[in-house]
């Protein structure tokens, strides 16, 4: 699956590619960002886990909107509360650190 940031906020799965061009906002010029491709839900949280805010007030997504907007599609998509291990166990130490 093919992970994008949209430009509006939030975070949306395609099982296509888009280009830019596909990606681009006609009513206020912007574009949605790519943030890649990705076979796995644990993946997504591994990667993501600084962006994430695992009811911690770490990262901009909520780990809601992601286990239940973003990552319902992928068989391994873990429960609530092996998500947010997942996301505290993969943040950097810098994140870490504001802790």
């Amino acid at each position: 699956m093919y992970l994008y940031q949209n430009h509006l906020g939030g975070l949306y799965c395609s099982d296509i590619f888009f280009s830019v061009e596909e990606t681009y906002c006609e009513q206020c010029g912007d574009y949605d960002w790519y943030l890649g491709n990705y076979d796995s839900a644990i993946e997504v949280l591994k990667d993501l886990a600084d962006e994430i805010d695992a009811n911690d007030g770490h990262g901009g997504y909520t780990i809601e909107h992601i286990l239940d907007d973003v990552l319902y599609i992928f068989e391994d998509c873990p429960d609530y509360k092996t998500a947010i291990k997942i996301v505290k166990d993969n943040r950097t130490k810098e994140s870490e650190d504001e802790e």
